[in-house]
């Protein structure tokens, strides 16, 4: 099994990306790794198996729905945006426990962190969070690329590139570069993370 850290991230600083995502700390897996849909990054090989999950999602909601307009496939776009920006604001301003707020609470709700290969569901997700809210002074991340395709009137993926600066209890500070890609629904107070994967770029 080869060594997953990325260079320059020692293993405290890869505990606290994880912390601050939000994950428990597993071991690192197999590194036969893809290049991302951008065609530049590469990322984890257990990123396809989530993939295929959206693509089979996509290919659904694509055959059993009417077909979107423009003007609403730029609408869908401009909400999840506006999410996801508000999203890393809340957690900027008010710290983790912001997340639940744009968190789908349903049972079909996973995340896949950097090293799993299989998902922690909502259930999973909170009880970390709560445990990891008070480790750090700041999370700040701030998309350097993002990519929002809707599929549907409710259902859009999001793809893209994001900097993350964490401060945690001590001042420590860490600067890391993540990809993330993940599966956006619309309920009835507005849309919702519903399911994804981060992965670690360096």
């Amino acid at each position: 099994m080869e060594n997953c850290e990325s260079p320059g991230i020692n293993e405290r600083g890869i505990q606290k990306l994880i912390q601050a995502r939000n994950i428990c700390i597993p071991p690192w897996g197999d590194c036969d790794s893809i290049q991302a849909s951008c065609g530049i990054h590469p990322v984890a090989s257990h990123v396809r198996l989530f993939l295929q999950a959206i693509l089979l999602i996509t290919l659904f909601s694509c055959n059993s729905r009417p077909e979107l307009s423009e003007k609403q496939k730029e609408t869908i776009v401009v909400e999840v945006r506006e999410m996801l920006q508000q999203y890393d604001d809340d957690i900027r301003k008010n710290g983790l426990m912001a997340e639940f707020a744009y968190l789908d609470s349903s049972a079909e709700f996973f995340w896949v962190p950097p090293g799993y290969s299989s998902p922690l569901s909502y259930d999973s997700v909170a009880i970390i969070i709560r445990r990891n809210a008070a480790t750090f002074r700041l999370v700040d991340n701030v998309w350097d690329s993002l990519r929002v395709i809707p599929h549907s009137e409710s259902l859009a993926t999001f793809t893209g590139t994001i900097s993350s600066r964490m401060i945690d209890t001590a001042w420590t500070s860490m600067d890391v570069s993540l990809i993330e890609t993940g599966l956006a629904i619309k309920r009835s107070d507005g849309w919702k993370i519903l399911s994804g994967q981060t992965a670690v770029l360096h």
